[in-house]
């Protein structure tokens, strides 16, 4: 499961995250619900993981709102098993993987670091997104800055055109 707006770009990325996944699990049957914040959608996506021993990884770094309260309290209303998996983050392969991707893209010495995030009015999700930021900066030697794009404080700043 994996939240907001399914763009070409996101859909994308998700079918070779889950392509990798059913191709190094062929045993398991694996398969995609993006998820919005509207109550009717959580429905749609419950209904869904309603397979007797299903288990909906939620592909967010923070568990905000949506996954500790939306999807841990609509599992409790569906007959059988279905089970909710831990988000990704904080976690120190996220960590590797960002870093190596600033890295890649030619991160210089002096250039900031920010770690843009969705956000969330979750007070344990936003302080995952600083704890990501803070292991961040320990591996690259230099500070990270959090900005969330949608809730959350500080905000990311934004570019005029």
């Amino acid at each position: 499961m994996t939240h907001g707006a399914a763009s070409a770009a996101n859909r994308r990325a998700i079918m070779r995250l889950v392509d990798g996944v059913a191709s190094a699990r062929p045993e398991l049957d694996v398969s995609i619900v993006f998820l919005d914040a509207r109550a009717d959608d959580l429905d749609r996506v419950l209904r869904t993981a309603s397979e007797p021993d299903a288990v909906i990884v939620p592909l967010v770094l923070s568990a905000g709102f949506h996954v500790r309260t939306g999807l841990a309290l609509g599992l409790d209303r569906l007959p059988g098993s279905a089970r909710l998996a831990s988000e990704l983050g904080p976690d120190e392969r996220i960590v590797d993987v960002l870093a190596d991707r600033l890295r890649a893209a030619g991160l210089g010495d002096g250039d900031a670091v920010l770690l843009a995030a969705a956000g969330s009015n979750d007070p344990r999700a936003v302080r995952e997104c600083f704890e990501v930021a803070r292991r961040l900066g320990q591996r690259l030697g230099r500070s990270a800055t959090v900005g969330f794009i949608a809730a959350g404080i500080p905000g990311c700043p934004t570019r005029s055109r």
